[in-house]
């Protein structure tokens, strides 16, 4: 629900401003940035179209939409560049699209870059699923934090296999 989403970026908001201090470099993705409609389905809005992304200097953000399997197959995204990524509430009756994901996290993540994982309450099993996913692929867990009505899981990047 919205009401969920809401809660759950707040409270991503929340684990990102207790963690570590960092510049302002991140660029990312919100509220389903890197995500799927409720048909499963990646952002397909007419601005989210994997037109090539240009680099930011150093001190700027911004929130790139991407469709995972589209991204997956032809990266736009610039490479490595990302030093802070939120998936929000986009991690739920889609598994046949998560080794999309992985990769183009692999493949637009910086070094020690963060990614940020936020899910509804209701589809925490989804959310430990995928981290646990990252764990094994090299991610570090940083913190997690739970209210009543989400999951925030923050975790560190070092090294991802794609698949």
């Amino acid at each position: 629900s919205g009401k969920e989403r809401r809660a759950a970026r707040e409270a991503a908001r929340r684990v990102k401003a207790g963690g570590e201090a960092q510049e302002p470099t991140a660029a990312g993705a919100a509220d389903g940035g890197f995500g799927e409609d409720d048909e499963g389905h990646g952002d397909r809005d007419e601005e989210s179209t994997n037109a090539v992304v240009p680099a930011l200097p150093r001190g700027q953000c911004r929130a790139c939409a991407a469709d995972w399997l589209q991204e997956a197959r032809m990266p736009a995204l610039p490479a490595g560049e990302f030093d802070l990524v939120i998936v929000c509430d986009s991690l739920y009756d889609n598994k046949d699209s998560w080794d999309s994901l992985q990769v183009v996290l692999a493949n637009s993540l910086a070094p020690d870059a963060e990614l940020v994982l936020a899910s509804a309450t209701l589809r925490r099993p989804f959310l430990h699923e995928f981290t646990a996913r990252c764990e094994s692929a090299g991610f570090t867990r940083v913190s997690c934090e739970l209210t009543e009505h989400a999951e925030i899981v923050s975790l560190r990047f070092s090294h991802i296999d794609s698949a």
